[in-house]
């Protein structure tokens, strides 16, 4: 920071994002599949409920898969079957098949943290390595 700023400057971060938010993935895996409205649509086992609260504000995160193949766009949403548990409308992602997984990056702020146990789904489990 010494380098960055002249001296007398204060640097004033929010932690969550700032100091934690590059070091969480959330790992997922796909539980359903459906056509609606001609879209294509993908249902995780995890959502806006169980940890991923901060789309409802426009946080677009990024999802990869080790699947290849061409993109599409999908309609990423969680299992609880709210309206309101849509994570993502317009996400690019190849071919997917209920099992496969799909790693959410940014994920280290906030997701356990606005995590609840809405319909009687988990909070997801937490990990380090």
């Amino acid at each position: 920071m010494k380098e960055e700023f002249p001296p007398g400057i204060e640097v004033f971060a929010e932690p969550g994002r700032a100091v934690v938010g590059e070091a969480g993935i959330l790992v997922c895996s796909v539980v359903a599949k459906a056509k609606r409205d001609g879209e294509d649509w993908l249902y995780l086992d995890a959502g806006v409920f169980t940890g991923l609260m901060e789309s409802i504000g426009g946080i677009q995160y990024v999802f990869t898969t080790h699947k290849n193949g061409r993109r599409r766009k999908w309609v990423v949403a969680g299992p609880t079957c709210d309206s309101m548990d849509v994570i993502s409308k317009d996400t690019e992602l190849p071919d997917l098949e209920v099992g496969d997984r799909v790693y959410i990056s940014s994920a280290g702020a906030y997701t356990t943290a606005y995590a609840s146990r809405f319909n009687g789904f988990s909070i997801p489990k937490t990990y380090f390595f």
